[in-house]
């Protein structure tokens, strides 16, 4: 299924499954390592695995604009194929997880023999993963509309190229015939990084700077952010009620972009026509109507988004808020 929820879930599988590889039976160059206990490195625990794999429903749920009947399905069949994942491969999956890690920190760079066995068995791994990964994607579409499938196919398409590439770097380790840029995904010299990152904060500066003007639903969104903090500040919420204020905000901030990708094409189409219409005004007021129409949903959005946070006040907090409303309607008024 990111750039979105859904191709995030199957990136961090998938470079868990490759830097974790289970070595397959069969003849191949032997790298001699020290043995270890398994129980020694980094392993995410049941409880990270379990909260990971909500979290991911959730967004994708979110994502996706998904019904309440499309989030249990989605929940459900996403515990099932990766639920059991790591404790089922963990023994032997640990150490070679460990191996990967090292390799990354070292600051001279890794055995080039090394390197190659660990490539090679690697790329069974990485096989296996993308077929777990088809299944899933396959299972997935079966949950969506149509309006859903065609916004996940553009990132199913996406995200299986990069699994293409992925093997063909592989590839490329395994038999030795790789470049500098195979290698940093293994090894990156020391500063390398340091300047990678200067590099990528320079281009966002420059991007910032080019800029196109915000969209009316950027607007709107960013006109919500400010009610939320305005809504924080008035109420002299404790940061429990923060907390659930804002987390009740990015849910529906969500949800509204999705609606937005969904029908930004439209919308887009729409108000070009609008901006260039020269016809009569009755189907000037129709291209309108239809356009209010798709801006809709945000009102209905809006609205819920300001009686779920008055939900979050107690008693004596929706008191004081009944009377500021009370003196701010007297003043108008007046």
């Amino acid at each position: 299924m990111t750039q979105m929820p859904v191709m995030h879930l199957y990136a961090l599988f998938l470079a868990v499954a490759i830097a974790q590889a289970t070595p397959p039976d069969g003849e191949g160059p032997k790298v001699e390592e020290p043995p270890r206990p398994a129980s020694l490195g980094l392993w995410p625990s049941p409880q990270f695995v379990d909260l990971m794999l909500r979290r991911w429903a959730n967004d994708v749920s979110f994502q996706y604009d998904l019904d309440e009947r499309q989030r249990d399905k989605v929940a459900k069949a996403v515990s099932r194929r990766w639920g059991s994942f790591f404790e089922k491969n963990r023994g032997k999956m640990e150490p070679l997880f460990n191996e990967y890690m090292e390799m990354r920190l070292r600051v001279e760079p890794p055995d080039e023999k090394r390197m190659r066995d660990w490539a090679r068995r690697a790329a069974p791994i990485l096989a296996k993963v993308k077929e777990r990964v088809d299944e899933g994607m396959a299972e997935f579409r079966d949950v969506l509309d149509p309006h859903q499938l065609a916004q996940f196919e553009e990132r199913a398409k996406s995200f299986s190229g990069r699994l293409d590439k992925a093997a063909s770097w592989l590839d490329r380790l395994e038999s030795g015939d790789y470049e500098g840029e195979d290698l940093r995904g293994l090894w990156e010299a020391p500063g390398e990084r340091a300047e990678r990152r200067r590099e990528r904060t320079d281009a966002a500066d420059h991007s910032k700077e080019s800029k196109s003007p915000k969209d009316r639903v950027e607007i709107e969104l960013d006109a919500w952010g400010a009610y939320v903090e305005s809504f924080v500040t008035t109420n002299d919420l404790d940061q429990g009620q923060r907390d659930a204020v804002r987390s009740c905000f990015t849910e529906i901030r969500l949800r509204a972009i999705a609606h937005r990708d969904r029908h930004q094409e439209e919308i887009e189409a729409l108000e070009r026509r609008i901006k260039t219409f020269d016809g009569s005004d009755a189907k000037l007021a129709e291209l309108e109507t239809k356009l209010n129409e798709l801006y809709g949903p945000f009102d209905a959005m809006f609205a819920e988004l300001k009686q779920r946070l008055e939900t979050i006040l107690t008693a004596e907090q929706k008191a004081r808020l009944a009377q500021s409303k009370a003196k701010s309607d007297n003043k108008k008024d007046a």
